[in-house]
């Protein structure tokens, strides 16, 4: 990632902060692959690590996937306000975003990735138990009768109705560069169709 404040315009940090996030959506290895999810509970703020799934640079849309039982659900349902982090400790960038969340369950987008996405990745949606539930002793959700490969028909619909789509859209996000001689930090908002920014102090 090269996001040089003396070289680079806003506009083109931006746009690779964008071009970036898109590459961690096709690729597992990226560090912005794997981004920390914030939400609003009913007892303040939670946050865990999910996994990019897709991306929308031209409209600033980022997508995962969850169980629809998970509690963020839940949470999200009550308060679809969002905030996702991304490091890099290699580049040493930061990015940050804000946004709202808009949940596909059960719908056209969620069948569509649902058919896309690797058989054994269904599997973590087959789970007897809902997400969080209280267990003793430590299990790992899965039916022992789960086959190690493939699942059948009335497992794939199981797995199916469990599977849930959550599509952010975007409103600001923040980048912010590390280094030795000096941090760059830099801020984006969303105003109507395009894009707005400016340096601001790191």
């Amino acid at each position: 990632m090269v996001f040089e404040a003396t070289e680079l315009t806003l506009d083109a940090w931006t746009t690779t902060a964008w071009t970036e996030l898109g590459l961690a959506a096709s690729n597992l290895s990226h560090p912005w692959s794997h981004m920390v999810l914030g939400t609003v509970s009913e007892n303040g703020p939670r946050q865990r690590t999910v996994i990019l799934r897709a991306v929308g640079p031209e409209n600033w849309q980022m997508v995962f996937f969850t169980d629809l039982r998970s509690p963020k659900i839940a949470e999200l349902q009550r308060d679809p306000r969002i905030s996702c982090l991304c490091y890099d400790a290699v580049s040493r960038v930061q990015m940050t975003v804000s946004g709202r969340a808009r949940l596909h369950l059960n719908d056209t987008l969620s069948k569509l990735f649902w058919e896309r996405i690797p058989v054994d990745s269904r599997r973590n949606y087959v789970g007897l138990q809902p997400p969080g539930a209280l267990i003793d002793p430590p299990s790992t959700n899965l039916s022992s009768e789960l086959p190690e490969t493939g699942l059948t028909e009335e497992q794939r619909a199981h797995g199916r109705d469990h599977f849930a789509v959550v599509e952010i859209k975007a409103h600001s996000w923040e980048i912010l560069q590390l280094r030795r001689s000096g941090n760059f930090r830099a801020k984006f908002w969303t105003s109507g169709e395009s894009c707005e920014g400016t340096w601001i102090e790191p």
